[in-house]
C-alpha cells in the first residue's frame, strides 16, 4: 500500500474510516507499506543508477490495519474504539470468494513482501 498526502485508493478509505467511524475491528495483520515520498526517492535512485529488475520498496516495519486507523484517528484528534467483536465475522469472510469476502481479505489479510526482497 502506498500512503501519503493525496494518495488514492485504500489509504484514503482508511483515512475516511478514521475520521468518521466511532469503532473499528481490532484485528492483527501485517501489511507492507511505503510512503509516496520514499517510493519517489526509490524510483529516482533506480533511474539514476540505470537499474533494471523487479523491486519491492517498503517501509522497514510491517504495519497493521488497526494500528494505521488508530494513528490516523489520533492525527485527526479523534478517539476511536477498537473491538475484537468483529473478528469472528472477519475470519468467516476470509473463507469466502464473494465480493465482500474479497474486500475483507484485502482490508484485514496479510499482504506483505519478504523483507529480504527490498
Amino acid at each position: 500500500m502506498v500512503y501519503g498526502k493525496d494518495c488514492k485508493g485504500n489509504y484514503q478509505t482508511l483515512c475516511k474510516i478514521a475520521k468518521y467511524s466511532p469503532i473499528f475491528p481490532k484485528f492483527v495483520n501485517k501489511r507492507s507499506m511505503v510512503s509516496i515520498e520514499r517510493l519517489c526517492d526509490y524510483l529516482f535512485e533506480l533511474i539514476k543508477g540505470n537499474k533494471d529488475g523487479v523491486f519491492f520498496p517498503q517501509d522497514k516495519e510491517y504495519s497493521c490495519t488497526s494500528t494505521i486507523v488508530k494513528k490516523l484517528a489520533n492525527s485527526y484528534g479523534r478517539k476511536i474504539y477498537f473491538t475484537k467483536l468483529f473478528n469472528p465475522i472477519i475470519r468467516f469472510f476470509f473463507k469466502s470468494n464473494s465480493k465482500i469476502g474479497k474486500t475483507i481479505q484485502k482490508a484485514f489479510g496479510n499482504l506483505i513482501y519478504d523483507k529480504k526482497l527490498v
